[in-house]
C-alpha cells in the first residue's frame, strides 16, 4: 500500500562548501520529518582540510528553525527523534570512501548536492558507480547548488506545492509515487499539493498509478508528445515544479540508472531538486 514506504536512514556526503548548504538542509529536514538517522559523511583529502566547526551544525539549524530552544544541548535532537552522526574519513578519493561506507551501512535516502551540469562527474566516476549501485537500493535526492530547493534554510519550512512525476511503463512508476506520497505526507501535512503525472505519449497508453485520496491533494494527468527530456523540462516551467520525482531501473541502482539516461540529463539541467527512486528493490 502507498504509505508503507519506509525512510529511516538519510545519508549525505558533504564537501562543506557554501554551495552544498541547501543539500544539507534538505537532508536534515527530511531526517527530522521521518524521525530517523542523519549521517553526514565528509572525506577530507587535504591535511588542514575543512573543519566540522566551519560548517553550520544541525543544532544551529534546529535552533534557527525554533525546533529546539536557544540554550538546548546536544541531547535536544534525540528528543525530536533525530539521531545525528558525523563521519569523517581521510583520503584522496571520496567516491571510494562513500562506496565502502554504503556497502556496510544501510541508506534509504542519499542526499547529494549537484554542481549544475558538471557536478555529477564525481559521482559518475566508475569506481563509485559499480559497487554503490550493487549495494544500495536507496532513493537519491539531488539538490542543485543554484537553487533554494523546497526547504527554507531560514525557517525549515517546506515549500512543495507542485510536484512533477514523469512516468513511463518502464520502469514502473508506482514505487516512486509511493515514496513521494510518504514524503509529502510527512513534510507537507495538510498543505495543498498538486502532483502532475506527466506522460510523453498517447493518453490511452498512460500507465495507471494509485494515489490515496486526500482532501488537500490534487492529481493532474498530462499527456504530451515529444522527446521526454524536453517535455519534462518544459513541464517544470509550466507547472512551476518544486520537485521532480523519477523512477529509475531498480536493479541497476542509482548511478547506472542515471548514466546517459533522460534522468541523468534532467538531474543536470533541472532548476529544482530531483528525487530518483529505484523501481524495484534489488
Amino acid at each position: 500500500s502507498a504509505m508503507r514506504y519506509e525512510i529511516k536512514d538519510v545519508f549525505h556526503p558533504s564537501d562543506f562548501t557554501r554551495g552544498s548548504e541547501a543539500a544539507f538542509v534538505h537532508a536534515l529536514r527530511i531526517a527530522l520529518a521521518v524521525k530517523g538517522r542523519l549521517e553526514v559523511f565528509h572525506s577530507d583529502a587535504s591535511s588542514q582540510g575543512t573543519q566540522w566547526v566551519d560548517f553550520p551544525s544541525a543544532f544551529e539549524y534546529l535552533r534557527r528553525w525554533k525546533m529546539i530552544p536557544p540554550e538546548a544541548g546536544r541531547d535536544a535532537a534525540a528528543e525530536l527523534g533525530l539521531y545525528f552522526k558525523k563521519i569523517q574519513v581521510d583520503g584522496t578519493d571520496p567516491s571510494d570512501q562513500i562506496v565502502n561506507y554504503l556497502v556496510h551501512h544501510r541508506a534509504d535516502l542519499i542526499v547529494l548536492s549537484t554542481h549544475q551540469r558538471k557536478g555529477l562527474e564525481r559521482w559518475m566516476h566508475r569506481a563509485v558507480a559499480e559497487p554503490v549501485t550493487r549495494s544500495t537500493e536507496a532513493m537519491s535526492l539531488f539538490v542543485p547548488r543554484s537553487t533554494r530547493g523546497f526547504i527554507s534554510p531560514a525557517t525549515g519550512r517546506t515549500h512543495l506545492s507542485s510536484i512533477l512525476i514523469p512516468i513511463d511503463a518502464h520502469p514502473a512508476p508506482q514505487r516512486a509515487v509511493d515514496a513521494i506520497i510518504t514524503l509529502a505526507h510527512l513534510l507537507c501535512g495538510s498543505d495543498p499539493v498538486t502532483f502532475t503525472l506527466l506522460f510523453a505519449g498517447a493518453a490511452d497508453e498512460m500507465p495507471k498509478v494509485r494515489f490515496p485520496p486526500r482532501r488537500t491533494w490534487q492529481v493532474v494527468e498530462q499527456c504530451v508528445e515529444g522527446e521526454p527530456e524536453e517535455v519534462i523540462l518544459d513541464a517544470v516551467k509550466e507547472f512551476a515544479a518544486d520537485l521532480i520525482v523519477m523512477a529509475t531501473e531498480g536493479k541497476k541502482g542509482f548511478l547506472d540508472a542515471l548514466r546517459g539516461t533522460v534522468t541523468e540529463r534532467i538531474v543536470r539541467s533541472a532548476p529544482c531538486p530531483v528525487l530518483t527512486v529505484p523501481a524495484f528493490p534489488s
